[in-house]
């Protein structure tokens, strides 16, 4: 285990590369914009992370994590968000295309599912997909 500056270093690089991902998918997160959104040195985005791919399947692993809690809150029940017919079906909607799709429209609906298929595409994300099937 690392120091706490080095574990809090690494939560921010890990959460500012999620951001990226889900703003902007795979192609968005690059070790430039991961250090500047974190406000860290370039540096350190080698500094912390064994190779590009374990930042990639750090931040795949938040996203996917985030999205999960996300889903398990609305699916609490009719206090986690607006009763009747309407509010379950855009409950439905979140489960299905994100919640930012409500802002974000079109866009925001392609970038989850190029997350999702982008995760497919990458063998070294194979063993995180698995477990958070789970």
């Amino acid at each position: 285990m690392g120091t706490a500056k080095g574990e809090r270093r690494r939560a921010e690089l890990v959460t500012a590369a999620a951001a990226l991902l889900r703003a902007g998918g795979f192609e968005a997160v690059r070790h430039r914009a991961v250090a500047e959104r974190a406000g860290l040195p370039l540096a350190s985005t080698t500094y912390y992370f064994d190779s590009f791919d374990d930042l990639i399947t750090a931040a795949v692993e938040r996203t996917s994590r985030d999205e999960l809690a996300e889903g398990r809150v609305q699916r609490a029940g009719p206090a986690a968000g607006p009763a009747g017919p309407t509010g379950r079906g855009e409950s439905v909607s979140d489960q299905l295309l994100g919640p930012e799709a409500r802002d974000g429209g079109l866009d925001a609906v392609l970038l989850r599912y190029e997350r999702l298929v982008g995760a497919g595409r990458r063998p070294y994300l194979a063993p995180l997909m698995r477990r958070l099937r789970g």
